[in-house]
């Protein structure tokens, strides 16, 4: 009786080893992270009449971050074909760094910003955006702060505002 305690113990002492190691390594994964940007809007009925909604995000690391941002409409359709990708420029300029396609590289400290727009699509939409982002750096488990801007003009005047994504905190 007392061999056989041994042996059990023995082997489930092995069996947890090894298990352990196993689970160990499933935590050594490609660090990632994502965020939900709400009450996304974007409309254009005239040059005077307009709405965009730019997302900003900045690299808080020293690592280049692949980011992908999907936005989904009132329907829950996939309208990041929609958004173009800038960088800023000289005062008054953008650099656009993608049209149509809503994945694109983030430099280390560097920022980006995503903008919905209806201009050539003259149409309304409002919905939500998804933000995920990957690096090849397994250490990194935060690299992304951001914001949500709404701006436009309206026949009464212009607005504009803010808001931070994730509240503010590293993502």
């Amino acid at each position: 009786m007392k061999k056989t305690f041994i042996t059990a113990l023995l082997s489930l002492t092995i069996t947890l080893f090894i298990c352990g190691s196993a689970f160990a390594q499933q935590f050594n994964f490609n660090a990632q992270g994502s965020a939900i940007v709400p009450n996304i809007a974007t409309w254009y009925m005239s040059s005077n009449n307009a709405a965009h909604a730019h997302i900003v995000l900045s690299n808080i690391t020293d690592s280049t971050v692949t980011c992908q941002i999907t936005v989904y409409d009132h329907e829950g359709n996939d309208v990041s074909s929609r958004g173009k990708v800038f960088t800023g420029d000289n005062i008054g300029t953008w650099t656009i760094v993608s049209v149509g396609t809503n994945t694109f590289e983030l430099p280390p400290y560097g920022s980006r910003s995503f903008m919905t727009d209806g201009t050539k699509q003259q149409r309304s939409m409002f919905g939500h955006a998804v933000i995920k982002w990957k690096s090849t750096d397994p250490k990194l488990s935060k690299a992304l702060v951001g914001g949500y801007r709404f701006h436009g003009k309206e026949p009464t005047g212009n607005f504009d505002g803010t808001t931070l994504i994730n509240s503010g905190t590293p993502f």
